[in-house]
């Protein structure tokens, strides 16, 4: 619902390969700290982020293979997508349609939720040499980030539709439109607070 987590901050994980288990797992531990920190995980960084808030999918053949598999069972949070997928919370909103990544669309659904900060990890809008995930390359007919050359268009895009503060913690990243920080000294200043 919209702006149901103002007074938030949110972490928006993408599966870029910079993210590590390290990353993830401080990411869990500042999570556990307060209902006012949230996460939203996109696509199979869910097996990083079993706790995670929300999981954010575009793909129906994604959700249908993880499915199937089982695997979409181990995750406690809501499944959100804007397409039409059974056993997932369709959801709907303007800046949306500004993107066309699952990356950037976690952003622009952590500020239709209302977040008051958003953080981002595993955004890197790229891939290093040959890989272009954290994990393995989708079994084949899933989707492998072919697109990724266009997704610093689309976190520019949504930049200048949003006035939610963003922090990049990305440990490498083509994401300049926002200020970048190492997450340790994000996650530290905001559990001191």
């Amino acid at each position: 619902e919209k702006g149901e987590w103002q007074g938030c901050t949110v972490m928006c994980v993408g599966s870029g390969p910079s993210l590590t288990a390290e990353d993830a797992a401080l990411a869990q531990e500042w999570q556990a700290r307060s209902d006012r920190h949230k996460t939203i995980v996109t696509n199979t960084t869910f097996k990083l982020f079993p706790a995670a808030d929300i999981l954010f999918f575009y793909d129906k053949a994604w959700y249908d293979y993880y499915q199937s598999e089982g695997e979409l069972d181990k995750f406690s949070g809501r499944l959100v997508t804007p397409s039409m997928t059974l056993g997932a919370e369709r959801i709907s909103f303007e800046n949306i349609h500004h993107v066309q990544n699952s990356g950037a669309a976690s952003v622009a659904l952590a500020d239709y939720l209302g977040a008051d900060k958003i953080i981002l990890l595993g955004m890197d809008a790229g891939f290093n040499g040959e890989q272009r995930h954290w994990h393995d390359a989708h079994p084949p007919g899933l989707y492998n980030a072919a697109t990724w050359y266009k997704w610093t268009a689309s976190f520019f895009a949504l930049s200048l539709l949003i006035k939610t503060p963003v922090v990049n913690c990305s440990r490498q990243t083509a994401i300049t439109c926002w200020p970048r920080e190492p997450l340790e000294s994000q996650l530290d200043h905001m559990i001191s607070d």
